[in-house]
C-alpha cells in the first residue's frame, strides 16, 4: 500500500500541476483512507473471530476488605406492588422444571 508521501512524488513524476494535481492526490488519498479502512475493518474482524473461537480464560482474583459476609435485610417492596411480586412469584415457581 502506497503511503501518502508516495503518492505525492507519484504525483510530481506524473508532472501533474495546479488543479489537475490537486484533483490526483484528492483522488489517490481517498483510496488510500478507504484501502486502510478496508484493512482496519479485516483486522477487526479476525480479532472478532479470533476472540469469538477461543473464550477468554483469564484468571482473576477480587481484593475484598474483610472476611466478614455482608449481611443486611432486603429493600424493602413497595405496597402497591406487592400483589404483583405474589402473581410473578406463582408464575415463576409454577414454571420451575422439576427435578
Amino acid at each position: 500500500m502506497a503511503t501518502m508521501e508516495e503518492i505525492v512524488k507519484q504525483a510530481d513524476l506524473l508532472g501533474y500541476r495546479g488543479e489537475k494535481r490537486e484533483e490526483y492526490l484528492k483522488q489517490e488519498f481517498k483510496l488510500l483512507a478507504e484501502r486502510q479502512e478496508e484493512k482496519e475493518e479485516a483486522e477487526r474482524q479476525e480479532r472478532k473471530e479470533k476472540e469469538e473461537a477461543e473464550p477468554s480464560t483469564e484468571e482473576h482474583c477480587i481484593e475484598l476488605t474483610s472476611s466478614i459476609p455482608v449481611r443486611q435485610r432486603p429493600y424493602p417492596v413497595p405496597y402497591a406492588m406487592r400483589q404483583t411480586l405474589r402473581d410473578e412469584l406463582v408464575i415463576v415457581v409454577l414454571l420451575k422444571p422439576l427435578d
